[in-house]
């Protein structure tokens, strides 16, 4: 059996999320995707029935399958790849299912793990709220809030406001990168606490950065801005976004840019993995969607600024008319 070593920061990254593979692998071995696609393609309805699963959620796996490269797609209809065919069928003579079946019972091992460490703990949860904002400053701080810096060009507009800012690391790096831009960062009671606290630690920009607190599902974002971020806020169909971009829409002056980057799909709904991945925990849209997303708000000159990458973040943006 072989493993790498953990020696770089995307080592490090990829060593966190490793278990959402093999988990997904496991799945769609337990419930029969493969089997299902022995004798050839077959569209996700009658997938779904083969397998006794809901077409929602099994399209969601699938989906992950074929970005991991296991399935191929081709519209609505979905096939085994060279590797399932030859590997994940029960009659083929290299056929794994067993060491597949062997592994999902070792999951069960590996996942009590600590509590061989500190069986007194069984019932302690392993991450706070604050753990949960603070990771996505842990993500955006490495890279990805220069690279939304450099990407999207604010220049010239003042007034920013950052809904569902978490952290606002990346408000931070906006500001740092825009001297005229001040940020009003815009998130839960909860999330705020949390966010001072990060903020306070950059000198430079802190003084250009105040915090609104508010609830999206309720409260409005405000008024008056010629820039709005949505980073990680759209995500998929079940989080309703209709009402979230007709807030942004009011929110923004005549002129304003919104700016949405997200875990996005391609068009054809099979890569990237990282947003295939994220598309079966939570949701995902492709960039298709987005856009008819924001013009359905009002939202006009909509534009793709950067194409999903591996990690599956993509950047759109349009103007409010």
């Amino acid at each position: 059996m072989l493993y790498s070593r953990i020696e770089t920061p995307d080592d490090l990254r990829n060593a966190m999320t490793a278990a959402q593979l093999t988990r997904v692998l496991q799945v769609a071995h337990h419930i029969g995707v493969f089997e299902a696609l022995a004798g050839g393609p077959r569209p996700l309805a009658e997938i779904a029935k083969a397998t006794v699963a809901d077409p929602g959620h099994v399209e969601r796996l699938l989906t992950a399958c074929c970005a991991m490269g296991l399935l191929s797609r081709d519209g609505d209809s979905f096939a085994n790849g060279p590797l399932a065919a030859e590997y994940l069928v029960s009659d083929r003579p290299f056929y794994q299912g067993s060491m597949l079946n062997h592994s999902m019972e070792v999951w069960k091992r590996w996942n009590d793990l600590p509590l061989r460490f500190r069986p007194d703990q069984g019932d302690r949860p392993w991450g706070t709220w604050d753990d949960f904002i603070l990771a996505m400053h842990n993500i955006t701080v490495t890279e990805r809030g220069e690279e939304l810096a450099r990407d999207v060009s604010l220049a010239g507009r003042k007034r920013l406001v950052d809904v569902g800012g978490g952290p606002g690391t990346y408000s931070i790096f906006l500001c740092k990168a825009n001297p005229e831009l001040r940020a009003t960062i815009w998130d839960l009671p909860q999330t705020i606490a949390v966010t001072r606290r990060v903020v306070a630690r950059y000198e430079e920009v802190r003084d250009r950065i105040d915090f609104a607190e508010g609830d999206w599902d309720h409260d409005p974002f405000g008024e008056g801005y010629d820039a709005l971020l949505m980073s990680n806020v759209l995500h998929g169909n079940t989080s309703d976004p209709a009402p979230k971009l007709a807030k942004a829409f009011q929110a923004l002056v005549p002129g304003g840019m919104i700016v949405v980057q997200d875990s996005i799909l391609n068009n054809e709904r099979e890569s990237p993995l990282s947003a295939a991945m994220f598309n079966l925990y939570i949701g995902a849209f492709t960039f298709s969607e987005i856009g008819e997303l924001l013009r359905q708000a009002g939202f006009a000159d909509v534009q793709t600024v950067r194409a999903p990458r591996v990690d599956g973040l993509g950047v759109a943006t349009a103007c409010r008319p």
